[in-house]
């Protein structure tokens, strides 16, 4: 008797075990299929929000994020974005006449109730103005999403995006947004307000362009005290710009990627290529040789030199005051510049006087201090009379920029700018 009852609890046990280990699995393919749902919604509602965005642009309307946000102190602080930037293209004259995106998915992953998604997105679009081609390329994206009872909301975004980026550093960023949204209200509204008064300067300035500073506009003579072979080169702003057209989409391999401080180490590039450092179509061995040689460079033996390669710069290479205070300061050897409208309002420099190949930099107002290099690639009309006219390459955010955009996100009607105009100067190669 013992012997069955044994046998029964056995096969009891066994059954009990087997509709268990279902019932765990079939919990867990549920599971699976909610979290497969969930990265599906996910990309969806990311994508939504792209196309919202950029139609936004072409149209001029606002955008309604009210089915795709949850609300957050860093989805408020993006609306407000939202908000600004379309009154900016507005103002700015800078609405887009067409655009194409490209959203490439780099990882994904949900659990039961929220999603992450890591992306790349490639931009283009043109200016409905001049029909100016511009956009961003390779640029970051990301979203955290979470379920609620309406269904999948974004709750938290990270964008690499130029215009996104300069507005939070220079106009509001999530930390302020958090910490009194109210304040960052009255902030967005006034910046807001800033853009007619911006939009009216532009329209409205008669320019006197100064005087070029801290530098002697001849080249430098043979008859200074010079310990090496030196040879006098030109400036070629048709080079520059092929080089600058060549590698704004991305960074070339041959010099060390500086990340999030790329701009004025692409500049020099622009300006190393330009006094004949590259030829357009060379080869990477080419390159490398070159640069390993120095051509068009000066020694690395010291950090105060002007050069760069694949293991890092010098600090007039890479610095954005360390190019200028370099290249005004009628050096012997290494690039040479006229300066104009330093620590001044952008509207001491006309459109007019921007020539292909200058260099502009713009200050930033929260640090005190001159932070990025534009490089001038292209003028839509032969005397421009509109800083729209004006496309500038750039890294950190790598792409092709109206210059009025530039300036509505770098201080508007506040902002400071400063024009490089490059000269001949002497290399030893």
């Amino acid at each position: 008797m013992k012997k069955y009852f044994s046998i029964i609890m056995f096969v009891i046990l066994v059954s009990l075990f087997s509709v268990s280990a279902f019932a765990a699995t079939a919990i867990e393919a549920r599971l699976s299929d909610q979290s497969t749902t969930l990265e599906i919604q996910g990309e969806v509602i990311l994508r939504q929000l792209l196309a919202r965005q950029f139609k936004s642009l072409s149209t001029g309307e606002d955008v309604d994020t009210s089915d795709i946000f949850t609300e957050s102190a860093n989805t408020s602080q993006y609306n407000m974005f939202l908000e600004w930037r379309i009154a900016e293209a507005i103002a700015m004259e800078t609405i887009w006449k067409d655009y194409s995106f490209d959203l490439k998915i780099i990882s994904i992953s949900a659990d039961r109730s929220t999603v992450d998604i890591n992306a790349i997105v490639d931009l283009s679009y043109t200016l409905a103005i001049n029909d100016a081609s511009c956009g961003q390329w390779g640029y970051a994206f990301s979203i955290k999403a979470i379920d609620t009872p309406n269904g999948l909301r974004i709750s938290e975004i990270t964008s690499e995006e130029s215009m996104y980026t300069d507005f939070c550093a220079n106009i509001l960023n999530p930390v302020e947004v958090a910490a009194n949204e109210s304040l960052a209200r009255r902030t967005l509204d006034e910046t807001i307000s800033d853009l007619d008064v911006l939009a009216y300067e532009m329209s409205n300035i008669v320019f006197s362009d100064p005087v070029p500073e801290n530098i002697i506009t001849k080249n430098v003579s043979d008859t200074l005290n010079i310990t090496r072979a030196l040879k006098s080169y030109t400036y070629n702003a048709s080079t520059g710009i092929s080089y600058a057209n060549t590698y704004h989409t991305t960074y070339n391999s041959c010099f060390k990627s500086i990340s999030g401080l790329d701009c004025t180490n692409f500049v020099s590039q622009c300006i190393w290529a330009a006094y004949g450092g590259w030829s357009s179509g060379d080869s990477v061995a080419t390159m490398t040789t070159n640069i390993s040689n120095r051509k068009r460079m000066m020694d690395s033996s010291k950090l105060t030199n002007w050069f760069g390669h694949n293991n890092g710069h010098g600090t007039p290479w890479e610095s954005v005051t360390g190019l200028w205070n370099f290249a005004t300061g009628n050096p012997s050897e290494g690039p040479k510049a006229n300066g104009y409208n330093n620590n001044s309002l952008y509207t001491g420099i006309s459109p007019s006087s921007i020539g292909l190949a200058n260099v502009l930099q713009l200050w930033s107002s929260s640090e005190s201090v001159y932070r990025h290099s534009l490089y001038v690639v292209e003028k839509v009309v032969p005397v421009p009379t509109s800083y729209t006219n004006i496309i500038v390459a750039a890294h950190t955010s790598n792409g092709r920029f109206n210059l009025s955009d530039k300036i509505a996100s770098w201080g508007g009607s506040s902002c400071k700018m400063r024009r490089l105009e490059f000269v001949s100067a002497y290399f030893n190669q």
